[in-house]
Order: C-alpha cells, then sequence, then structure tokens
C-alpha cells in the first residue's frame, strides 16, 4: 500500500462513520461555520524496514499519526469532549481493509484524547489515533 493509497483508506473511513460536524481535510481551508467542525490530517512519523530481498521484495512497516481536531463554539465542555469521543470510537481498535493493495490492512493501535484548548469563541480536542500499515519497494 502506498501513502496515498493509506491516506485515502483513512479518510473513506472516517467520511462513511462520521456523523458529527462538517468535516475539513489536510490542506483545505475552513469557511466561517458557526455550529462546530472538525479538521482530520494524516502524519506519517516512521518508516522501518520490515524484510530483506531483491527490488519489489523489501517489507516496510509505515507508521502514521491521524490527527482530528474539533472545534466547538464556547459554551461547555461536554459537547467538544462527546464529539471527542465519537470521533475516537472511529479509529480506536479497528482495522482497515484498503481494497486492491498488498498487505491491505491499515491497524490502529493507540487513540488518545489531548487537552481542550480555547482560541478565541471556540474550544477544541484533539484525537491522535496512532496506526501502522506496509508497503513494498
Amino acid at each position: 500500500m502506498t501513502d496515498l493509497q493509506a491516506v485515502e483508506a483513512i479518510y473513506q473511513h472516517w467520511a462513511a462513520n462520521w456523523t458529527g460536524d462538517v468535516t475539513f481535510y489536510e490542506g483545505e481551508v475552513a469557511s466561517s461555520v458557526i455550529c462546530g467542525w472538525c479538521r482530520v490530517s494524516v502524519v506519517p512519523t516512521l518508516s522501518i524496514q520490515d524484510s530483506l530481498g531483491s527490488d519489489g521484495l523489501r517489507r516496510f512497516q509505515r507508521k502514521a499519526a491521524v490527527y482530528i481536531n474539533i472545534f466547538k463554539p464556547i459554551g461547555g465542555v461536554a459537547k467538544v469532549l462527546e464529539a471527542a469521543e465519537a470521533a475516537r470510537d472511529i479509529f480506536e481498535g479497528k482495522t482497515i481493509q484498503a481494497a486492491g493493495v498488498t498487505d491491505p490492512a491499515i491497524d490502529f493501535y493507540q487513540v488518545n484524547i489531548r487537552s481542550e484548548r480555547i482560541d478565541g469563541s471556540w474550544m477544541s480536542r484533539t484525537v491522535e489515533a496512532l496506526c501502522n500499515y506496509y508497503t513494498h519497494k
């Protein structure tokens, strides 16, 4: 699986399972949304050669972090924390299958809700979902 295939599979999984506020993806500009919104991004963190061999037969383990930034208008911790818990549930303990690739699984092994922030009139929480997948070269 390539990095692009992994990112696309993660975004598709998010879109199919998130029923909350409007989502913006990495590189998109958030419009003015009154009720709340979130941003999803995938950040590669580590690459480890997993096997030896000739070209095309080497396997690499890739690790990445998925960050979901959830923004709600100031007015209570409950709303932003409930949304963060719902976002965590989408990835925690999950394995995503990407069609048409060798080693199609993306395994999520650690998903955490990070501390609360206040920025202007917004409260936010960040969900960090760590995962790994494999690619061949």
